[in-house]
């Protein structure tokens, strides 16, 4: 258990199960410390064949990680930790995940390095968090619906690397209390509902009043401005 929520883990013979609920509920704990109570009465992870490249894969009160043995031990702490990260992002405060990834992976790969920092793992994953982009510019329009990239490389690289640098660059300027704290306003105000990419530039900028201007820079240069993605 991770408090009150059940915890199980399924797949193959040969997987280490209890070690992947006992990490599941460690997850769990440290993210509702993030944002609040997670939703639901129970999570399961399930151990399934993904297909190349594919880590995982989230719905409501259930998250899947790659199946084989090798695909497992491989992903197990970051994809599990970005997974359940979409409990919350996503599946309490959801998107549209086909018009605006932009909203809910960023987020997750943001929670992900947060609550696997304290164990060590994924440092190098997470270091470099930010600096993607096409050629090296943290400014290309990573908002923009998934069939608008030109490659499952480039909606990588922006969506999950260069995105994600717009909420440490925030962390950096106001703090990261403080940005966990405008991240629980917007669950607060939106939980079971939807958020667009709009919405929630405009929410963390009127966060920061004093920092309006900033706030708004870094958006725009990691995430993009306003109509970028056409």
């Amino acid at each position: 258990p991770a408090g009150d929520v059940t915890v199980r883990a399924t797949g193959e013979a040969g997987l280490d199960l209890d070690g992947s609920a006992r990490e599941t509920a460690d997850d769990v704990q440290a993210l509702a410390e993030l944002y609040g109570p997670y939703p639901w009465a129970e999570v399961d992870v399930v151990a399934a064949p993904l297909g190349p490249g594919i880590g995982g894969m989230e719905w409501p009160g259930m998250v899947w990680v790659a199946g084989t043995e090798e695909e497992f031990l491989g992903v197990l702490s970051l994809a599990l930790a970005h997974e359940l990260a979409h409990e919350w992002w996503h599946a309490l405060v959801g998107n549209d995940s086909i018009r605006a990834p932009v909203v809910d992976e960023p987020l997750a790969q943001y929670s992900m390095c947060l609550v696997t920092a304290p164990r060590q793992v994924g440092e190098v994953e997470c270091v470099g968090l930010g600096r993607g982009g096409v050629g090296g510019r943290r400014d290309a329009c990573a908002d923009r619906p998934t069939n608008d990239f030109a490659s499952a490389e480039e909606y990588g690289r922006l969506v999950y690397d260069q995105a994600p640098g717009f909420y440490f660059a925030l962390s950096d300027a106001a703090g990261q209390d403080a940005t966990i704290a405008a991240l629980r306003g917007v669950l607060a105000r939106h939980a079971f509902g939807t958020v667009t990419p709009a919405q929630l530039r405009d929410e963390l900028v009127a966060a920061f009043p004093d920092r309006a201007n900033e706030v708004s820079t870094l958006w725009d240069r990691y995430i993009g401005p306003p109509g970028c993605g056409g």
